[in-house]
C-alpha cells in the first residue's frame, strides 16, 4: 500500500491578527472529494492535512514531507503561495506542486485558454508559469476533479513528477509548461 501525503492550503498572510478568518471551504471541498473518491483504494490510502496558516505550512513541509501540496491562489497570497511552492522544492525536488484558483493569472478575468500564441491570454498565462518554476500545474477549472485528474495521473507515473512532466500531455482542467518549457500544455 502507498500512503500519499497531501497538504491543501488557503495560505493567508499573517499581521494584526489573520487576513481572513472565514473557513476555507474551497480546500475542504477538496479533500472531501478526493478521501471519497479512494475511501476503499486497498493500494493508495491518502493523508490529507487542510492548512491557512504559513508557518504551519512551512513547518509540514519540513517535518511531515507531503509528496503533493496544492494551494490556492488568488491576488492576495500569490506570492506566498509561489513562497511555499518554492520551499517545497528546495526541500524534495519530487513534490508534486500544484496551484489553483480562478485568477490565473491576475487580471486576465479568463476561464478558458486558447492553446495558441495569438490569445493575449495564453501569453500571460505562458509567462506565469515561467515566472514560477516550483509550480508543476495550475488548476483553473474546478478544483475536485482537476486534483483528482492530477492525482491520478501522479498515481499512474508511480508518484513520478519528472515521469508525469516528460509525457508532455496536458491534463483536464489545467495548465503546465511544456518540457522544453516554451508553451503551455492546455488541458480541456
Amino acid at each position: 500500500m502507498k500512503n500519499i501525503k497531501i497538504i491543501l492550503a488557503d495560505p493567508r498572510h499573517n499581521t494584526v491578527g489573520a487576513h481572513s478568518n472565514v473557513v476555507p471551504i474551497g480546500i475542504g471541498y477538496i479533500g472531501s472529494h478526493l478521501i471519497n473518491q479512494f475511501k476503499g483504494d486497498k493500494e493508495n490510502k491518502l493523508e490529507v492535512k487542510l492548512s491557512t496558516d504559513p508557518d504551519e505550512i512551512f513547518n509540514l513541509l519540513e517535518k511531515w514531507k507531503p509528496d503533493i501540496i496544492a494551494l490556492s491562489n488568488y491576488i492576495w497570497n500569490s506570492g506566498l503561495s509561489n513562497a511555499i511552492c518554492d520551499r517545497a522544492k528546495s526541500l524534495n525536488p519530487k513534490t508534486l506542486c500544484i496551484l489553483g484558483g480562478p485568477e490565473f493569472p491576475g487580471g486576465t478575468g479568463s476561464r478558458t485558454i486558447k492553446n495558441n500564441s495569438q490569445d493575449a491570454t495564453y501569453d500571460k498565462c505562458l509567462k506565469f508559469m515561467i515566472d514560477r518554476p516550483s509550480v508543476d500545474y495550475f488548476a483553473y477549472s474546478d478544483g475536485e476533479v482537476v486534483i483528482l485528474e492530477i492525482l491520478r495521473k501522479f498515481i499512474k507515473n508511480n508518484q513520478s513528477v519528472k515521469s508525469m512532466r516528460e509525457s508532455n500531455e496536458p491534463l483536464m482542467g489545467c495548465v503546465s509548461l511544456s518540457t522544453k518549457e516554451k508553451n503551455l500544455l492546455v488541458g480541456n
